[in-house]
């Protein structure tokens, strides 16, 4: 995320996002402002994902898993700390534990390619498996939130084949 920040198309992503509005409760980090929780993940993701140095699962089609999970930590536990005071310590590292194994399992039984950007459409179910974590969601809850997640992924490899700024913003997006 640090040296994605300087990235082309992250000051122009924060800009449009920062005039968007909304309640102030999670950190854009680097830029000294805070945004809803979302748009906060969004542009954390994009800049963890910018140089393409993250992590990689080689063996899931090369999924990046890790920068969608703590984007979406990062921001959850932002905005938790108004509410609850902050949040322990062990329960990040589980919550990223567990957005990490989500979604390298499924990039693992995920293996025909039908042209997906794997870490967009995946990370997705990675990053609501923490997220869902951290705030307590029951069960039941949590199989609603995976049906979002699912409605909600998306990513193709076209912004890669073209070298298209947009790559990041599909890690982003899926934080």
């Amino acid at each position: 995320m640090l040296g994605g920040s300087g990235s082309p198309g992250i000051d122009e992503l924060f800009a449009v996002i920062a005039r968007w509005g909304g309640r102030d409760e999670s950190r854009v980090l680097l830029r000294g402002t805070r945004l809803p929780a979302p748009q906060a993940a969004l542009l954390n993701a994009s800049m963890g994902h910018a140089l393409d140095f993250d992590d990689t699962l080689d063996t899931g089609g090369s999924i990046h898993p890790g920068v969608s999970v703590l984007g979406s930590v990062l921001a959850v536990c932002d905005s938790l700390a108004a509410v609850t005071g902050g949040v322990r310590g062990r329960d990040v590292l589980l919550a990223v534990a567990l957005g990490l194994d989500v979604s390298c399992r499924i990039a693992l039984a995920a293996t025909l390619d039908r042209g997906w950007h794997r870490t967009a459409a995946i990370g997705v179910f990675g990053a609501t498996a923490a997220a869902g974590k951290l705030i307590g969601l029951t069960p039941e809850q949590m199989l609603a939130a995976f049906g979002i997640a699912y409605s909600h992924a998306a990513g193709n490899r076209q912004c890669i084949l073209d070298g298209a700024l947009t790559k990041r913003m599909q890690a982003g997006q899926a934080a």
